[in-house]
């Protein structure tokens, strides 16, 4: 078993292998080459890629990892929603090189999450357990461990006909109020979405970060527009939204949604999501990924009704993903890390010290 790091992302090596693994079924944005330009290292953060092979060269695993710096010399790393492997029961083999070279490099705990669904998902978190691996406490869980996926496969008549009254009802009033949904044209364009998505973050309460830079999406999805989708949506010339879709294997991502107060009424949202499900059939994915939903395993599950009943609305499947899951490397080390992270949440400073902390350069 050979571990490779990369502080370059295009490095050939790298892209070949990240060529492959877009292909598996646990594929995800967070864990290729062009994640960084996406959500930009700063002064805590930084990124390696890496790549991991047998000993015939099969690539085995290929990603980026987060590391959180604590002092130098050591750091947490993360790999978000990852690392990839072509089956889950594959972790058992790629975990242990993946913890000793980083151990080595000076990692303090290693925090996984890699994208399996229902039974797969449960071996996931088995596989992982064996590891040594557990589930972080609930308040650090800060991703969905259950999703709602549409299958776009049907004809557009199919897909329309499966939707509830109200969305196909939606889609109709937004075509007599000349909704245009188109790609995203300028940069220009793209950052006057990420003002809209500031705003619905500031109205809303939702905590946004440099993932919901629009602008950002735009210069890589220009320069990769095999990767993804960045739509615009328009009514008599104003801009009233916006989304970002990025292929995952099959499965068509949909990372980012923002809307104005104009467009979350009336049903105008709704041929937004439906430009995603057409992008998503032409990306030649099978199936849409909403992005979150509450999980049927848990009492509560923390999204707010609305959501839930918009995402019920298009009649998709439900599906239970692994939790966020660690291993601590170095006991006493990990604790001050776990410790600072505790009351960097629990600040009411936190939104202010997040801007300075995580300011680049």
């Amino acid at each position: 078993m050979k571990v490779l790091f990369y502080e370059d992302s295009s490095d050939p090596h790298l892209l070949q292998a990240d060529a492959v693994v877009r292909t598996w079924p646990s594929a995800s944005i967070a864990q290729a080459p062009v994640w960084p330009a996406l959500a930009a290292p700063s002064r805590l953060q930084s990124y390696r890629f890496f790549v991991c092979t047998d000993a015939a060269g099969e690539v085995l695993s290929s990603g980026c990892i987060r590391l959180a710096h604590l002092y130098p010399g050591r750091f947490a790393a993360a790999f978000r929603r990852g690392p990839c492997t072509r089956t889950p029961e594959d972790l058992a083999r790629v975990m242990p090189a993946l913890e000793e070279a980083l151990r080595r490099m000076g990692a303090v705990s290693v925090a996984v999450n890699p994208h399996w669904e229902d039974a797969a998902a449960e071996t996931c978190e088995k596989v992982l357990a064996g590891c040594g691996y557990a589930r972080v406490p609930p308040h650090e869980q800060t991703l969905p461990t259950a999703t709602a996926l549409i299958d776009v496969t049907p004809s557009e008549a199919d897909l329309l006909a499966g939707f509830s009254q109200r969305r196909r009802r939606d889609l109709r009033a937004s075509g007599d109020k000349a909704v245009e949904v188109r790609p995203v044209a300028t940069r220009a364009e793209a950052e006057d979405l990420s003002a809209i998505m500031r705003e619905m973050a500031a109205t809303t309460g939702m905590e946004i970060d440099r993932q919901h830079d629009f602008a950002a999406h735009f210069d890589v999805i220009a320069a990769r527009p095999d990767l993804g989708r960045i739509n615009a949506a328009f009514t008599g010339g104003t801009l009233l939204g916006g989304s970002v879709t990025y292929r995952e294997g099959r499965r068509a991502y949909a990372l980012l949604v923002a809307t104005s107060p104009a467009m979350r009424g009336g049903g105008r949202s709704t041929a937004l999501y439906w430009q995603n499900i057409l992008d998503a059939k032409r990306l030649g994915c099978s199936e849409l990924d909403l992005v979150g939903y509450p999980d049927p395993r848990l009492a509560e599950a923390g999204q707010a009704v609305g959501r839930q009943e918009f995402k019920e609305s298009f009649r998709p499947r439900i599906a239970t993903l692994p939790p966020i899951m660690s291993r601590t490397l170095r006991p006493l080390e990990a604790r001050i890390h776990r410790r600072l992270r505790q009351l960097y949440r629990q600040s009411p400073l936190r939104a202010r010290l997040k801007a300075i902390l995580h300011r680049s350069g």
